[in-house]
């Protein structure tokens, strides 16, 4: 895909996000998001699957994932026999991405 056809699709995302968070609770997140003009420490890749997004620190190149897919089919399975206990994704949400 072309720059320019890569720019419109990832605008059209952030918007559905923004859009999602409508709710009274996500103000103050919808505000701080409408405001970001540029990412300036990170960057993203997105592959042909919608699911396939990695997060990159700019200043090392680190990637948030090594495979986004896997690690999500890994992850869905292994919390597959816990679906009747939602505090236990809670938590490993936090840990995963608030370290």
């Amino acid at each position: 895909m072309d720059g320019k056809g890569e720019k419109v699709r990832e605008e059209n995302n952030f918007n559905k996000n923004l859009k999602a968070l409508s709710g009274f609770e996500y103000n103050n997140l919808r505000k701080k998001l409408e405001d970001l003009k540029e990412l300036r420490e990170f960057t993203f890749t997105q592959g042909k699957d919608n699911l396939d997004i990695n997060i990159i620190k700019k200043r090392n190149l680190k990637k948030m994932y090594q495979d986004p897919i896997k690690e999500l089919e890994k992850n869905l399975e292994y919390f597959k026999d816990f679906a009747r206990y939602p505090v236990l994704f809670f938590l490993w949400f936090w840990k995963w991405n608030f370290i």
